[in-house]
């Protein structure tokens, strides 16, 4: 924003810039609506400047230098990597004026950027995506137009995957449609990706309608936290299970009594009989035929 949109070589404007992400920008003043790009500026006297990280405008004092091409004029306050662009037309008092020539340079006009963050909805939601199910993202997609000129038709699509060839959701987006010279549109959108939520996932962004299209991606990760410890939990109550029933199974087999034997020594007397005031008596069996049938006295 410019604190005056009329003015001649020589005199100071006021700019008060803001939304950049970028931590400097340079300051120039162009003709021909910059359409060839560095070409229609004044870089020889263009102006650097720190922007403000603390949030909030920068405002800052400069000179007007005359460009070397022919009005309509133009401010253009840039990234270094001319990845953050934006534009103020002026009227140039005294610069001459002449029909735009050349077509602009689309080649990179448009930036674009993607960011997910999870955003599961209240205790229920956390839980869902604790145990893996499936799980809301608020998307946001930015796309800036770098160029000098008004973007028309610019169309938008994304989606979410595994990988890039996968697809597990599509994004519900508009499309941009016009973007003014140094302007950003930007949407969020809710997305739900479907259960089993896990491990990493790639937002994909592809912007078209303007010179080639212009992709951009972002990878999430998620862990089924709540999953894991039930999955622990479970593993460990079966291990505690498993040695109980062999535990069990050793007692018992130490308390079982020898079975005994017949004509042994005193080793084969169960144990019940071995303190009591009994006398045992042994009935062995004989295949003697003379006395069968006949009664036996003990």
């Amino acid at each position: 924003m410019l604190d005056r949109y009329e003015m001649a070589p020589a005199d100071r404007v006021v700019l008060t810039i803001d939304g950049f992400d970028a931590g400097s920008v340079i300051i120039s003043v162009c003709g021909n609506d910059a359409r060839r790009g560095a070409t229609d500026c004044n870089m020889t006297e263009s102006e650097g400047l720190r922007l403000n990280r603390e949030g909030g405008e920068t405002v800052s004092s400069i000179p007007v230098a005359a460009p070397p091409a022919p009005c309509p004029c133009i401010i253009r306050v840039s990234s270094t990597g001319n990845d953050e662009v934006a534009v103020a037309a002026i009227d140039l008092i005294g610069h001459p004026v002449a029909p735009v020539v050349g077509a602009p340079d689309l080649a990179d006009a448009l930036a674009v950027s993607v960011t997910a963050e999870a955003s599961p909805e209240g205790l229920v939601g956390w839980v869902r995506s604790g145990l893996g199910g499936a799980m809301n993202y608020d998307v946001t997609v930015k796309v800036r137009n770098r160029s000098t000129v008004t973007l028309e038709r610019i169309a938008a699509s994304g989606s979410v995957g595994r990988d890039a060839d996968s697809v597990l959701a599509n994004l519900d987006l508009s499309d941009p449609g016009v973007i003014p010279p140094g302007q950003t549109w930007t949407e969020v959108v809710r997305t739900e990706v479907p259960a089993p939520v896990y491990g990493t996932v790639e937002w994909r962004v592809d912007v078209s309608g303007v010179g080639p299209t212009v992709t951009a991606t972002e990878s999430t990760s998620h862990t089924p936290i709540l999953l894991m410890v039930l999955a622990i939990g479970l593993v460990i109550d079966l291990a505690v299970l498993a040695w109980r029933l062999v535990s069990r199974r050793r007692r018992r087999s130490d308390d079982a009594p020898s079975d005994p034997g017949i004509g042994g020594g005193e080793d084969d007397v169960p144990r019940d009989w071995a303190d009591a005031d009994t006398t045992v008596v042994r009935v062995v069996d004989t295949t003697d035929h003379e006395l069968a049938g006949r009664p036996v006295s003990v």
